[in-house]
């Protein structure tokens, strides 16, 4: 029995080996996936860059295999051009950036700040494109306004200044320390009544933020500088006029006494 079995076994393994050279092994089973790339078969096929799979990839520049690709400027986009921009990093002279007034060849704007009514430096900025000099936002307090004259028109003052390169939304004139006029900020000059003789006149430019610091000259009436002369000629002439009836009076009293003391003598005789 043993003899037997000794002899089948090599049988059945022949029989398994030749069944399995006849027949393909089992795997398995998976369906095809149309959105996988196939699968490389030959060396060429190794170098050749993927197929899109999708709208992104017909999209997307393909990537350089070779050095020439490198060396390829790229693909230019709509709206756009190499030439906007620069090596040195400045920012590019795009139509944003132009109706921003950034535009680097921009003339100054035509701001006069001493002008009474001149439109904001901000609304010449937006009109035209040009460059507004520096000005300080309205939650700094402004810089000093330039009062330049303080002069007399008929019974009143009258103040002129220019505005500072700050936000301004009024002017605070003062007389002697106390405020006398407050002006809108377009306004260059205004009235301020009747002041003395000798005061100083001050002007400061106001916002959110709080008040400047004021500029001051000090108002001489016409004519003030003279009127101490006047009362001291005047005086001076009452002055002579009261040592000359002084001098009157004392002479006369001199020639009564003399009168008297040859009245007496002629009398004794």
């Amino acid at each position: 029995m043993a003899a037997g079995w000794d002899l089948a076994f090599p049988l059945v393994m022949a029989c398994l080996v030749f069944i399995r050279g006849h027949a393909p092994l089992p795997t398995t089973s998976e369906e095809p996936n149309p959105d996988r790339p196939p699968a490389p078969t030959s060396v060429a096929d190794l170098d050749r860059p993927p197929a899109p799979t999708s709208e992104a990839d017909l999209d997307r520049p393909p990537a350089p295999t070779s050095e020439a690709d490198l060396d390829r400027p790229p693909p230019k986009v709509p709206g756009f051009s190499p030439d906007d921009y620069k090596d040195d990093g400045e920012e590019p002279n795009s139509p944003a950036t132009e109706r921003r007034g950034l535009v680097p060849d921009a003339a100054p704007c035509a701001y006069d700040r001493c002008l009474q009514g001149e439109t904001p430096c901000a609304e010449l900025l937006a009109r035209t494109g040009c460059l507004c000099p520096g000005f300080t936002l309205n939650d700094v307090v402004p810089e000093a306004a330039a009062l330049k004259a303080v002069t007399s028109a008929g019974s009143e003052v009258v103040a002129r200044w220019c505005a500072p390169y700050s936000y301004v939304t009024a002017f605070v004139v003062t007389v002697t320390g106390k405020e006398r006029r407050r002006f809108e900020a377009d306004r260059r000059s205004g009235a301020v009544g009747h002041v003395d003789d000798m005061a100083e006149v001050c002007v400061a430019a106001v916002n959110d933020a709080g008040a400047g610091e004021g500029s001051c000259v000090t108002y001489r009436a016409p004519g003030a500088g003279g009127r101490p002369l006047t009362a001291g000629l005047v005086g001076g002439a009452l002055g002579l006029l009261l040592l000359a009836a002084l001098a009157a009076q004392l002479c006369r009293r001199r020639r009564k006494k003399r009168e008297a003391g040859v009245s007496g003598t002629a009398g004794g005789e």
